[in-house]
């Protein structure tokens, strides 16, 4: 599957911290990926690699029709487990 082939090549980059896709229960066929980087210079240069290039094209021979992006700035995070 595309998507495992482009998480398992992303979490081994450099810079990359997590990197994954969910499905959203509510909304079946609709998935949601969430990747979080060390630094906006990784970030950026995930977008030049081969394993996501190769996934863009994938995804326009597939013919997704919609695509909704959104970019959180986050400047501190706490977890909420127990330890």
């Amino acid at each position: 599957m595309a998507m495992q082939a482009v998480t398992e090549a992303s979490i081994k980059e450099d810079g990359c911290v997590s990197y994954g896709f969910y499905e959203d229960l509510a909304e079946p066929a609709r998935f949601r990926v969430w990747e979080h980087w060390a630094d906006e210079e990784h970030f950026l240069s995930h977008f030049q690699t081969p394993h996501y290039l190769e996934f863009m094209d994938w995804l326009g021979r597939v013919g997704m029709t919609a695509v909704d992006v959104d970019r959180f700035d986050v400047a501190s995070s706490t977890s909420l487990s127990a330890d």
